[in-house]
């Protein structure tokens, strides 16, 4: 992952644990209620995973939160998507001209003198 996809999974792991704390629940109530495993809750809560748009509402939902709230998460998430789809799209290109280079040394430019 890159800096800025980290940035955005902590800042949305941080107001998703800061939501919880506040309404009183524990990582394991929030998985009864949310029907997520704890295993989720605490990836989301750290940063370590992107939650899609479905496991935000659920978390959501469980922690009964304003429309406006559960849109800032849902904003924050499409953003971290679209990073991290422009960060797999830059990777695949380093990688397609690194092979081309490996297999095919000589550019079709040279190939002509």
């Amino acid at each position: 992952m890159g800096v800025i996809m980290r940035t955005i999974s902590k800042k949305v792991g941080e107001l998703i644990k800061e939501k919880r704390i506040a309404a009183g629940l524990t990582q394991t109530e929030l998985e009864k209620i949310s029907g997520l495993k704890k295993e989720v809750v605490w990836q989301i809560e750290v940063g370590k995973t992107i939650p899609i748009e479905r496991t935000i509402w659920r978390v959501c939902a469980a922690l009964c939160l304003h429309r406006r709230e559960i849109h800032e998460f849902l904003n924050l998430a499409r953003q971290q998507r679209k990073n991290r789809g422009e960060f797999q799209k830059e990777y695949a290109r380093k990688r397609a001209r690194k092979l081309i280079s490996r297999y095919y040394p000589y550019s079709k430019d040279q190939d002509k003198n």
